[in-house]
């Protein structure tokens, strides 16, 4: 969908969600872009359930094959949070297919500690025994900060997934920086400050190690779940058009 004769960008949306919910999201991109969006394998949506490990290259070779099934030799990309980590992992073992790549709150560069994420289990593990709506926002609210910052259309695509679909908990592992040594194509990596998931203060400079032609960006005071700026969303078209 999109701009029919822009140029083509392959877009990722998170864990547990689905492209339709992530286009509303990414929608600022489709004035400029001819936009390919997938439903990640084993995920909610319409692509097959066969689940594949977070933890080595797999899902890296199963996005060259799409873009090789597209019919491009490389391709514009965008991915956020699992996404993203969709994309490092794609970086290591086919960075040839990647024209240029924006990461957004990604999974796969420096993920934060597990134990730092026990305050959503208990509330999760109440929501499934309950089914109390208020146990789901105190799961989710971690990483949004502020209710303010939980749009209606991802709760309730949250909520789908968790009452209706197997939840994978994994995320994508970190990449190992010598694995990335081939990936030279320019890389936008933005991180938010009170991210749960993956802190700025983790992901940038680990980001500006291995990535070889990489700029950051601080997402300022928030969280893994936000609202990007109109500045941040012009910013983000301006790095895929720049040659």
């Amino acid at each position: 969908m999109g701009k029919k004769k822009g140029k083509s960008l392959l877009v990722f949306h998170g864990r547990n969600s689905t492209t339709a919910q992530n286009l509303l999201e990414c929608k600022f991109l489709l004035d400029d872009f001819h936009v390919f969006a997938v439903d990640t394998i084993g995920h909610p949506g319409k692509s097959a359930e066969v689940c594949l490990s977070p933890n080595n290259y797999d899902y890296g070779i199963w996005v060259s094959d799409i873009i090789t099934a597209l019919g491009y030799d490389k391709m514009l990309c965008f991915g956020g949070s699992f996404g993203g980590g969709i994309l490092s992992k794609t970086m290591c073992v086919s960075p040839e297919k990647i024209e240029k790549a924006v990461l957004l709150v990604p999974a796969g560069i420096k993920n934060a500690p597990a134990y730092k994420l026990l305050n959503m289990l208990f509330p999760m593990i109440m929501y499934w025994i309950t089914k109390k709506e208020t146990w789901l926002l105190k799961c989710i609210l971690p990483m949004a900060i502020s209710e303010k910052n939980i749009a209606s259309d991802t709760y309730e695509t949250a909520k789908c997934s968790i009452d209706h679909v197997k939840i994978k908990a994994g995320m994508p592992s970190d990449v190992n920086p010598e694995d990335m040594k081939n990936y030279k194509a320019s890389t936008l990596v933005m991180a938010a400050e009170k991210d749960c998931l993956f802190p700025a203060d983790l992901v940038l400079p680990q980001a500006k190690k291995i990535i070889a032609d990489c700029t950051v960006y601080l997402i300022t005071e928030r969280g893994h779940m936000h609202y990007l700026t109109e500045a941040e969303k012009r910013m983000i078209v301006d790095f895929l058009h720049d040659n």
